[in-house]
């Protein structure tokens, strides 16, 4: 920040990091917000505000599920979801057959968490926590569905003199904690098909 002569008033610097480091360092490394440094004319820190978040370690492509969140600990072998015993529609070479593999997982609790924001440290010592949630949703047939990705439960403030206050949120009608969805068919896989070679093909 300048003023109207072009003599320096303020800086501010976004202070990154790997967000799996050190086990994922490189091409495809992701990066996670730290810390906002705010300095004054001579260089020197004012204010700092500091972000810190759930453990993470490094995964690639087909750890997520269909909607970008850790699924699991262990690699899976394809970007799909996990389909077994299925026909081949070719009849060449002495077919059909059928063909086994395993993908991505529909989602994981446990895991949708690895590297979301967990709090923010402010300048005067006052902190705010965040709290998730799985979100939920249920079909005009009533019937409930885990849904994908994650929502905020509650917050937790903190002035840092030992004083907390908490907001709670809830979600859907009459805050009954779901979200209605005229169908569950957004709730399915895609069809997924795959050419196995030039004339094998996944059905």
């Amino acid at each position: 920040m300048y003023d109207k002569s072009l003599q320096l008033i303020k800086s501010v610097s976004f202070v990154t990091s790997v967000l799996d480091a050190p086990s994922n360092t490189g091409v495809n490394e992701k990066l996670k917000l730290d810390s906002i440094l705010f300095k004054d004319r001579n260089n020197q820190l004012v204010d700092k505000y500091k972000f810190e978040y759930q453990p993470s370690f490094n995964f690639n492509a087909t750890q997520q599920d269909l909607w970008g969140y850790l699924n699991s600990g262990a690699s899976n072998s394809r970007y799909v979801p996990t389909y077994d015993n299925i026909l081949l529609s070719s009849t060449d070479h002495g077919g059909p057959y059928t063909y086994n593999f395993t993908g991505a997982n529909y989602k994981n609790p446990s895991f949708m968490v690895a590297g979301v924001i967990k709090r923010i440290i402010y300048p005067t010592g006052g902190i705010t926590e965040f709290f998730f949630e799985q979100n939920q949703v249920k079909v005009v047939s009533g019937t409930h569905y885990e849904a994908p990705g994650l929502r905020i439960a509650k917050v937790r403030t903190s002035d840092g003199n030992g004083n907390f206050a908490y907001k709670t949120y809830k979600y859907g009608e009459n805050e009954d904690d779901y979200g209605s969805l005229n169908s569950a068919t957004v709730m399915d896989f895609p069809n997924y098909m795959q050419y196995l070679s030039s004339e094998k093909r996944l059905v």
